[in-house]
């Protein structure tokens, strides 16, 4: 037994130890895998925590370390809740060592800390329901003790606020007590930089400060602490802003911001872009303390301000003051605004004549939702265009709704305003709610001279709205009615000056002619309208009629089915998208009427009719329909002529315009269009359109006249169109002023006449003038006997030239490219006529208003074969002659005086340089007499007298006198005149001699 019982202890004892060297293995080898086996699970457990703390979602990739004293955590990705202000968290690692009694939450026990890449992503416009008030921050820097861990950490940060976002690298390093927190790099979402870095010192264990003085968001940051002591947990601020300081000083339970002599007009840029854009610019002194605190169910806030010369969008000075308290359970508060009417109109645009003294006063109290409240508006010595106006208006808010009492204006004729009544509605900070019990208001509001308060549209016409509350579901019915209303010309300049009493200011909107465009004047016809509108159960229904010369011409209807929800009432968003349905019908209109208003049409006339249906949305409507104008007659210019017997059919669907068929008549030749109109294309309408037509008159004035067949595309936005294609030019006919007496006979310093020394192809008046062109013009081939190209007809060249140009530039500059080449003319000059054999008007590239001229004429004069040669630019040629067996001199002058300067010296030489200068200033005193004629109904009588001297001498040198009276055109083919000479055989032919001409040129 004994032995049997030692045999038991040693095979326990071989067991046993057995046993302790697998307890040991394995437990060594849990602890060297220790990573591996818990490292899911701790990162599992750390993004659950990580997750909690945030209300949103995390994930880390994985988990290592030794646990008790050191552990990481790798690819942390969380993001925060709906209501959070953490947006995002990224980390490529986060790593701390630290001693086991951090597992117990003693932070002294961290030793070191690490982050790499840590991104942060703030959103403080996000706000969380507060469950209860906290009465302290974390004081984790105060639980760190005395000696700091050693840190290492850093990253980038996006923060947004107000509505704008600011991005940052930081880095947070140190130890011990000497801890550093850097931001570099600030940036605001359009780039802009908001500081230099911002570095943060740890004075003492719990205080961050600023190390230096830096500039944030474009504001001096003179000093910012940041404690977080057992004791006290703070931040303060001291900021320089707008000439003034804002002091900031905030605790967990407390925030107060006081402001010094703040100047809103001197906020830094990059301030002032974080303000709501409606509100700015801004203007005025700001002083007060504003105190936010906290509480279970949001903040309270309360405190003072006052503002002095006060002005938002430029409207004011005003003086205000604000007391009191606002917060998610209470609100009271007291508001004073005063100020001067005429400072405080004096930034608007066409503003009325006001002058007086401005106090509104407002007091709130009890539920921020449904507030017990009384605003009052009290005027002092108020005057409108010089006027002593009665006025008062009161508005009381209790349980029972809105009291309507003591608000009236009565400025005589110039308007009148009376409104009393109650309202089953009350307004507080969650919008506009009803409240049982019916409506009762009735207002009106009227005036005489509707001019006073629109003179950029009318000229005369009162005004009248009338609005009464029914019982129902809703409460408003709205009646207006406008009579005698005459607009104004679009470009025409108010006829009423500003300060002007009220019966000046109906003395000016008598009927009578208004001045458009220049020198030009229309008559613009009276404009009645009536409109209803009723709001229901089912919706809001309104109808419209409008008359001109006491003559319907526009019917309109609108219907809403339903409406928003009450509380939806003053929500933008929420009427653009409520369904819309409605109709217009133009009946009969007489364009002619509307043509004065148009003040860029020089005529207008046709009648229009046509409906429109409208459904889809407010903010999205949809209209289809067509429009179709009979007999139209247009004119844009009055270089262009006027389009007559026209016929326009639009097609309407949506947003685009659909020409189903344009076409009228140009110069008794019918012209066709086609295209589209997108109205809704950004910066503004969008046009494609072609137009075509053969033989249109398309220039018509008293110096010019074209014709030529179009085949035209225009595209782009109006009236910017790009218009290319192709001109051919059929005839033309240009008769500038040249005459050479006329320019002998001017005064010094006047001007010379238009088209004196260049060649203008056209220049047209706005909004055609912005139009630009990519044009090819051409002009027909030559054939006998046919009017083609263009003529060229004054008192000293009658030519007739071929087109090859490229058209660019504007309306209002157009730029030729290419040359205008002479088919045949003749040049008549005091002396002599000469025949171009040779003639170009050059456009080069790049100088377009800067022509070349280069041309060739011949004549025989007093025996001699004489060539005139012409180069150089257009305004200032260079003109030289040669003659055989003469110099270049005595050439010249035999050209421009009909002798040389030894003929002239002689006595027959000097009778017959008399003679001629004679019978050419007869010649040109007749055409001044005569005047300009229309160039298209022949010449006159001074272009049918022609008279030549000296072709050839006789024997005893006298001059040969030719001369010639075109009975019919010349440009016919069968051309009949009369003749007389005296030749050069001394024979004096007396009679008449009846010569026909077959067409050509006569010499």
């Amino acid at each position: 037994m004994p032995r049997a019982s030692a045999s038991i202890l040693a095979m326990l004892r071989r067991r046993w130890r057995t046993m302790l060297l697998a307890v040991v293995v394995v437990l060594g080898a849990a602890w060297w895998f220790r990573s591996p086996l818990l490292g899911p699970l701790v990162a599992r457990t750390a993004a659950g925590v990580i997750a909690g703390a945030l209300d949103g979602q995390a994930q880390v990739a994985g988990a290592a370390g030794g646990w008790l004293g050191d552990a990481a955590l790798h690819g942390l990705s969380a993001s925060g809740g709906p209501h959070h202000p953490v947006r995002r968290l990224e980390a490529a690692r986060i790593a701390a060592t630290y001693r086991p009694g951090l597992l117990l939450g003693r932070l002294e026990c961290v030793q070191t800390l690490t982050a790499e890449n840590l991104l942060v992503d703030l959103d403080l416009d996000r706000s969380a329901p507060m469950r209860t008030a906290p009465t302290a921050w974390p004081p984790l820097l105060a639980g760190l003790g005395g000696s700091l861990p050693q840190v290492q950490a850093g990253g980038g940060l996006r923060l947004a606020l107000a509505g704008h976002r600011l991005a940052s690298g930081w880095s947070l390093a140190g130890g011990g007590t000497d801890l550093r927190l850097h931001l570099t790099g600030l940036r605001l979402d359009d780039g802009a930089p908001a500081s230099g870095d911002l570095a943060l010192v740890l004075r003492r264990p719990g205080r961050l400060e600023l190390a230096a003085p830096v500039e944030l968001l474009g504001l001096p940051l003179s000093s910012l602490a940041l404690e977080f002591a057992q004791d006290r947990q703070q931040v303060e601020a001291v900021v320089a802003v707008g000439d003034g300081t804002v002091d900031l000083l905030a605790t967990a339970t407390r925030t107060t911001v006081t402001l010094r002599q703040v100047d809103l007009a001197a906020l830094s840029p990059t301030l002032a872009a974080l303000l709501p854009a409606e509100l700015l610019p801004l203007a005025g002194r700001v002083d007060g303390e504003l105190v936010a605190e906290p509480g279970a169910a949001g903040w309270t806030l309360h405190g003072t301000l006052d503002a002095s010369g006060l002005a938002v969008r430029g409207l004011g000075p005003l003086r205000l003051s604000l007391r009191g308290s606002l917060g998610p359970a209470a609100v009271d508060l007291r508001l004073t605004l005063a100020g001067e009417l005429e400072r405080l109109v004096a930034g608007l645009d066409a503003a009325p004549d006001l002058a007086g003294q401005l106090e509104l006063a407002a007091e709130l109290r009890g539920d921020p939702n449904a507030p017990l409240a009384k605003l009052t508006l009290a005027t002092r010595d108020l005057r409108l265009f010089g006027v002593v106006v009665e006025t008062g208006a009161t508005l009381q808010q209790d349980a029972d709704g809105l009291l309507v009492s003591a608000t009236h204006l009565d400025a005589g004729a110039l308007g009148q305003l009376v409104a009393e009544g109650r309202l089953p509605l009350v307004f507080g900070l969650g919008g506009m709610q009803r409240v049982a019990g019916r409506s009762t208001l009735h207002a009106r509001l009227g005036s005489a001279h509707l001019e006073r308060w629109l003179p950029r549209w009318c000229e005369a016409g009162s005004a009248e709205v009338v609005v009464d509350g029914v019982e129902g579901e809703d409460w408003a019915s709205v009646t207006g009615a406008l009579r005698g209303v005459r607009l104004r010309p679009l470009g025409a300049q108010a006829s009423i000056p500003r300060s002007a009493s009220p019966a000046t200011a109906a003395a000016a909107a008598s009927p009578g002619a208004v001045t458009v465009a220049g020198d030009r004047a229309a008559e613009v016809l009276p404009i009645d309208a009536d409109t209803v509108i009723r709001v229901g159960a089912d919706g809001l229904h309104g109808s419209a009629r409008v008359a001109i010369a006491a003559q319907e011409v526009l019917r309109a209807s609108l219907e809403l089915p339903g409406l928003p929800p009450l509380q939806q009432r003053l929500d933008r968003q929420a009427w653009l998208g409520h369904p819309v349905n409605g109709s217009l019908d133009l009946v009969g209109l007489d364009l002619q009427q509307l043509a004065p208003v148009l003040g860029w049409l020089r005529h207008l006339a046709g009648t229009a009719s046509g409906h429109l249906a409208c459904s889809g949305s407010i903010g999205q409507p949809r209209c289809t329909g067509g429009i179709t104008v009979s007999a139209l007659e247009a004119k844009l210019s009055p270089a262009i002529p006027t389009l007559t017997a026209g016929t326009l059919r639009l097609a309407v669907a949506g947003s685009d315009l659909t020409i189903e068929e344009c076409s009228g008549l140009l110069g008794e030749e019918r012209i066709t269009a086609q295209g589209t109109v997108r109205l809704d294309a950004p910066g503004g309408p969008a046009v494609t359109a072609s137009v075509a037509g053969r033989n249109l008159l398309l220039l018509q004035r008293p110096d010019a006249r074209l014709r030529a067949d179009l085949a035209l595309t225009a595209g782009g936005t109006w009236p910017a169109l790009l218009v290319a294609g192709d001109i051919t030019v059929t005839s033309a006919l240009l008769t500038p002023e040249l005459s050479l007496l006329r320019a002998a006979l001017r005064a010094p310093g006047t001007a010379k006449p238009a088209g004196d020394g260049r060649l203008v192809l056209f220049e047209l008046e706005p909004p055609l003038s912005e139009l630009q062109f990519d044009l090819r013009i051409a002009s027909r081939p030559e054939v006998e006997g046919r009017d083609d190209g263009v003529r060229l007809t004054t008192d000293v060249v009658r030519a007739v030239a071929d087109l090859d140009l490229r058209l660019g530039g504007t309306g209002a500059a157009p730029q030729p490219e290419g040359r205008i080449q002479m088919r045949k003319g003749v040049l008549v000059l005091p002396a002599c006529s000469l025949r171009v054999i040779q003639g170009e008007l050059l456009f080069a590239p790049g100088k377009p208003f800067a022509p070349r001229v280069n041309a060739v004429a011949t004549t025989r004069l007093r025996g001699h074969e004489v060539t005139v040669r012409v180069e150089g630019p257009l305004a200032d040629p260079q003109v030289t002659a040669s003659a055989n067996g003469l110099d270049d001199n005595d050439a010249m002058m035999l050209v421009t005086t009909g002798a040389t300067p030894s003929e002239l010296e002689t006595e027959g030489g000097q009778r017959g340089a008399v003679g001629r200068a004679g019978a050419w200033l007869g010649l040109e005193a007749w055409r001044m007499i005569e005047g300009p004629g229309d160039p298209d109904s022949g010449p006159g009588l001074g272009e049918r007298l022609s008279i030549d001297w000296g072709r050839k001498v006789s024997a005893d040198g006298r001059d040969t006198i030719e001369a010639e009276f075109l009975l019919t055109p010349l440009e016919r083919a069968l051309g009949l005149l009369l003749y007389g000479q005296r030749d050069r055989y001394e024979d004096y032919n007396m009679g008449l001699i009846l010569r026909w001409s077959w067409g050509g040129d006569r010499r």
